[in-house]
């Protein structure tokens, strides 16, 4: 399968992480959510502006660290904030440095973290995100997201290539994912190929120290003459083997199977004892 056909056929979202490992990692963007604000606010006060200012600004980022801290609420509601959140944390640190190109940078490093989640959809909101903020702040308020004069005169012009910049992020990170996700299916199938055979080795040696070894004492047994110990022998490699097939229906879980429940390939092999030969003089009679 090539990587755009695993993209658009789903297959980022079929790897969901379980929930509590994505409890765990959404424990961690949350904190960094929460941890943007404090660095904001002073970021803001060093920049001129004030105290007031600075917490109407903060305002969005405390809703949506509220919003992905609240337990009652589905996962996909709560990585939704810290997904906007965190993305409104990278336009806010543009604004507040007017502009800055180097600010840009945390666009891509949110993008980056948040692959966390395993989540297609983060990417995609990323990149809406980036192209709605550049082309509707960077045309109201210019001065607010490019620094430099020959972006402010263009804003539509940058925003798309700072958009493309965030989709070939995006891409860079499908592809690393999907090619992840080949390696872990072939790691997986050899894991279970491993430990069939080592169950086949097992009933190997089982069959031959249980079944194979008692057929052996009770064959030596009707050789000497000791039938006694020939049926105990008997006996207990027929409870042996009952014993080692549960055991196999069991690890194997083919459900409830009982008696007449599992049809053969072949049928048991059942040997019929043959009349003794004739005796010489039967043999003379016969001739007469």
């Amino acid at each position: 399968m090539t990587v755009s056909g695993a993209i658009l056929g789903g297959r980022w979202e079929s790897h969901r992480l379980d929930d509590v490992e994505w409890a765990r990692r959404h424990k961690t963007v949350t904190l960094v959510l929460i941890a943007h604000i404090p660095v904001l606010f002073a970021i803001g006060l060093a920049s001129g502006f004030g105290v007031v200012h600075m917490l109407l600004e903060m305002l969005p980022l405390a809703g949506f660290s509220v919003v992905a801290a609240r337990g009652s609420l589905s996962w996909r509601l709560r990585s939704l904030a810290t997904t906007i959140g965190l993305l409104t944390s990278s336009a806010m640190l543009v604004h507040l440095t007017g502009g800055l190109t180097e600010s840009h940078f945390h666009f891509f490093v949110i993008v980056a973290f948040l692959a966390v989640y395993r989540d297609m959809s983060t990417s995609a909101i990323a990149l809406v995100y980036v192209l709605a903020h550049h082309l509707t702040v960077g045309v109201i308020a210019p001065e607010w997201v490019f620094a430099t004069e020959s972006a402010r005169a263009r804003p539509w012009l940058w925003a798309l290539i700072h958009g493309g910049y965030v989709l070939a992020l995006g891409g860079a990170m499908a592809y690393h994912h999907v090619r992840n996700e080949d390696v872990h299916v072939r790691a997986a199938a050899l894991a279970v190929k491993v430990q069939f055979q080592e169950e086949r080795h097992r009933s190997a040696l089982e069959i031959n120290d249980n079944i194979v070894q008692g057929l052996a004492v009770a064959k030596y047994a009707l050789e000497v003459g000791d039938q006694d110990l020939s049926e105990r022998a008997i006996l207990q490699t027929l409870e042996h083997a009952r014993g080692l097939i549960s055991d196999l229906l069991g690890s194997h879980k083919l459900g409830d199977a009982v008696s007449g429940s599992l049809v053969r390939e072949h049928p048991a092999l059942v040997i019929t004892p043959t009349s003794p030969p004739a005796s010489s003089a039967d043999q003379h009679m016969d001739v007469a």
